[in-house]
């Protein structure tokens, strides 16, 4: 009878052990598990996406932001799909809704009083929101926006969002939660012209030291904010945003001959415009030191027909493993941490070379300062 206790007893803390294992191997699914995330843009917007912790963790994740095309929004199959295959790769990933798209739809409009130190700034108070969105009363104003309110000419405005998203994945890295100075871009359609200005205008991002005792004001130009993009990739690469018509190549120009960024335009292999703009803007960015850039690429999407953006992802091609084996030789040796800096400013060179600066956060302040990006878009002619 001993010896059936003594079994029972073996037994039951095998089931202990095994119950325990199962427990902690279901706590770490669990914390990687997608979850629901928001942040505030500069203007007011309350963006809601999903956040895929790194399967592999920490600080050492690079981080990957997904934008989706212009009228759909980030829940879509093809791109949660993506965002597991590259979580499981060991890759962090943030995927939003742009503004007026999907949840991302609610704005806070602001408190207007005739004593601006009670007045309260929100969305209805930047003078392109007024101009370009359908439906500002000052008197009552709307707290729900669509991107079907938007004019033409208002696109370029939801840069806004992709810093934003950028912000919060600094957060993250800062929290020890994945790096993001080590940082993808994927983007589809419109999405890829938003991208690149974005791209362009991180380009123009520096540290910012104020004037104190004695020690006059500094900025770093030796450390633009965009040293830490590792990469970019395009599904069906548009240049149209709106009403306007973005030089895809003049705009990303700075960060591949500066930085070396990796691109990959993807496109369906008989999808003709999106080949055109694929091949064009490699040409363009290659020049004529082909070999100094071999991670600027188009890439034909075999059987993909005349698919085009988020459709390239479905599970049935073979697109979501060319972006990881891309991304595999793209991105290797690449893990510096990226060093923080409480205030920024962007500085350009605006016509008839004058230097124009602007701020672009300062301390105490968790978002970017406001911009219509304007500045960082280099237009087709």
């Amino acid at each position: 009878m001993r010896w059936l206790r003594c079994v029972h007893l073996v037994l039951c803390l095998s089931g202990i052990v095994g119950l325990s294992t199962a427990a902690r191997g279901q706590g770490a699914k669990d914390a990687n598990a997608p979850k629901p995330v928001d942040f505030l843009t500069a203007d007011r917007v309350e963006i809601k996406g999903t956040f895929y912790a790194s399967d592999k963790g920490g600080r050492n994740a690079p981080c990957v932001i997904l934008l989706h095309a212009l009228g759909e929004d980030s829940k879509k199959k093809e791109w949660v799909d993506l965002a597991k295959t590259l979580q499981a790769k060991g890759y962090a990933v943030l995927a939003f809704d742009f503004r007026g798209h999907g949840e991302s739809t609610t704005v806070q409009p602001g408190v207007p009083n005739p004593n601006p130190a009670q007045a309260i700034r929100g969305f209805w108070d930047e003078i392109e929101n007024q101009r370009l969105v359908k439906g500002f009363n000052n008197a009552k104003r709307k707290t729900e926006i669509e991107y079907k309110d938007f004019a033409p000419n208002y696109y370029k405005v939801l840069v806004n969002d992709i810093a934003a998203a950028k912000a919060f994945l600094d957060e993250k890295s800062d929290a020890g939660e994945c790096n993001s100075g080590n940082l993808v871009v994927i983007g589809a359609k419109e999405a890829a012209a938003l991208g690149s200005i974005w791209i362009n205008s991180e380009m123009h991002r520096f540290p910012y030291f104020p004037p104190q005792a004695g020690i006059p004001a500094k900025i770093d130009l030796q450390s633009p904010e965009g040293q830490y993009l590792s990469a970019a990739i395009w599904l069906s690469a548009s240049p149209k945003v709106g009403s306007y018509s973005v030089n895809l190549s003049g705009t990303l120009g700075k960060s591949v001959t500066q930085n070396k960024l990796p691109v990959a335009f993807f496109y369906a292999d008989k999808d003709a415009a999106g080949k055109q703009v694929a091949t064009s803007a490699e040409k363009v960015l290659k020049g004529k030191e082909k070999d100094k850039y071999p991670f600027v690429l188009s890439l034909e999407v075999p059987k993909a027909e005349k698919l085009t953006g988020r459709s390239l992802l479905v599970k049935s091609l073979d697109t979501q493993d060319a972006i990881v084996r891309y991304l595999d030789s793209a991105l290797e040796g690449k893990n510096g941490l990226r060093k923080g800096s409480e205030n920024y400013v962007w500085q350009w060179q605006a016509s008839g070379g004058v230097v124009r600066q602007l701020l672009a956060r300062q301390k105490g302040s968790t978002t970017p300062a406001y911009n219509n990006y304007e500045a960082f878009t280099i237009f087709s002619k």
